[in-house]
């Protein structure tokens, strides 16, 4: 009969920002076992800890945010009330998207889309609209693999992938095909249309003056 010693395992959560994080689903998985199912898991308490009894060896911790797995870490368990800290750089992150016209210009009212990537596919987690400085501020999200999509009219307009975590502060997506002319946003073919046409009829105004 072999009996295997049962150590404790201590794990404290933290956010992007180094806050502890409660409410945390933790699950630990045997390392050769894979991560189809957790030999414990636990979730975390208001200071961020969770608890684990488990055999001596070599462990997979994964955390999870509304299912979301947002840390993959390994550790090895060989003594007893060990304490791993698990920091989760995608969690809790305060990302800014600022849109800009062809002439780097605000475009207030865009509509900008968060969405995060899960099983090869790009799905829709968080939307707001840009305000008058052309910014949109997505707080205490989930990062990770995304894209944002700006929409104008209803319309995409422009995408950008980025992966999102605590080094990720900001980012702007510049739309060429679009100028701000006072509160009105148009697109850039229809301004430059407008404005030869402008031109046009402030020289055919001059010319007639001159001639009177």
């Amino acid at each position: 009969t072999m009996v295997c010693p049962t150590y404790t395992l201590l794990v404290q959560v933290l956010d992007s920002k180094s806050n502890p994080s409660g409410g945390v689903a933790v699950s630990a998985y045997e390392w050769t076992s894979g991560t189809a199912r957790p030999t414990k898991s636990s979730v975390t308490d208001a200071k961020g800890n969770a608890t684990f009894s488990l055999t001596f060896g070599k462990y997979r911790l994964r955390a999870f945010e509304d299912g979301i797995l947002i840390n993959e870490t390994s550790i090895d368990l060989t003594e007893n009330s060990t304490l791993s800290t698990v920091r989760c750089s995608i969690y809790n992150v305060d990302l800014s998207v600022f849109v800009t016209d062809y002439f780097g210009q605000p475009i207030p009212n865009a509509v900008v889309k968060f969405e995060r990537r899960s099983d090869g596919v790009y799905l829709e987690a968080y939307s707001s609209a840009t305000k008058a400085d052309g910014s949109a501020l997505f707080s205490g999200i989930i990062g990770g693999n995304a894209r944002i999509s700006v929409y104008i009219s209803g319309r995409l307009s422009q995408t950008q992938y980025l992966y999102v975590d605590s080094s990720r502060r900001s980012t702007e997506l510049h739309l060429d095909g679009y100028v701000v002319v006072a509160v009105f946003v148009l697109e850039a073919s229809q301004f430059f249309t407008l404005a030869v046409v402008l031109i046009i009829v402030v020289l055919f105004l001059l010319i007639l003056k001159y001639k009177s």
